[in-house]
């Protein structure tokens, strides 16, 4: 019997620790992404790689013009969604699509919801509105890439901040 007891004590231990280290209970800060609709200027885009297991700058690049027009419009299901409509992130000019957000992260994907046709380096953004006439979004996401077939660990930072039109 005494086993049975220190069996249950270990198991509550364990849940309780759990609970406590499970950062989903955590509130999340509430974006209106309604405030996303409208036209937006580009003033900056930037991203930066580095394969942090070399040491080595892969990416750092900077984008300073480009508009982007959200609009929230039903789907083909009739559910209400984001589209979007930017020029900045495609080097083919213009790209239509629709936004997803989840668990607080935007992302920009093709028209029909799946990736986007032009398969651009695109992220889970955070969204965050500093002021009335401005949005950021921002990424910073690490884990294994694979260049020329050699795994690495990579730390990509994209930051994007638009002024609204």
């Amino acid at each position: 019997m005494k086993h049975f007891y220190q069996k249950v004590l270990l198991a509550v231990l364990v849940a309780s620790f759990f609970a406590c280290s499970n950062n989903d209970n955590d509130p999340q800060p509430q974006v209106n992404y309604d405030k996303m609709i409208g036209t937006w200027t580009l003033n900056s885009y930037t991203e930066h790689w580095v394969n942090t297991t070399e040491n080595i700058e892969e990416r750092n690049s900077s984008i300073d013009k480009g508009v982007l027009t959200i609009k929230k419009e039903k789907d083909e299901e009739g559910a209400m969604q984001y589209f979007y409509t930017e020029n900045f992130l495609t080097q083919d000019g213009e790209y239509e699509g629709m936004m997803l957000i989840e668990n607080g992260f935007l992302n920009l994907c093709a028209k029909d919801g799946f990736i986007r046709k032009d398969l651009e380096n695109l992220y889970e953004y955070k969204v965050s509105f500093p002021s009335n006439n401005k949005m950021e979004w921002s990424c910073e996401w690490t884990g294994a890439h694979i260049l020329n077939g050699v795994t690495h660990q990579d730390k990509r930072t994209v930051k994007a901040i638009f002024t609204k039109q």
